[in-house]
């Protein structure tokens, strides 16, 4: 009869590094959302401060 204990564990262990890497990546792609969201928010700042800047220039 042949024993599979080995390769089902070697499986599991490939499984297991699988669901870390896979872990790592969706850690990955969230601070890059983060990151994203920061440079909108920044984004956002500056063309409001340019607005002010283009209103503050034409009143004056």
């Amino acid at each position: 009869m042949v024993d599979f204990t080995q390769d089902f564990a070697s499986i599991a262990r490939d499984i297991e590094l699988l669901l870390v890497s896979l872990e790592h990546l969706l850690v990955s792609l969230k601070q890059i959302l983060v990151s994203l969201a920061h440079l909108l928010v920044n984004l956002e700042q500056i063309l409001v401060n340019l607005a002010d800047l283009l209103v503050n220039g034409c009143l004056s």
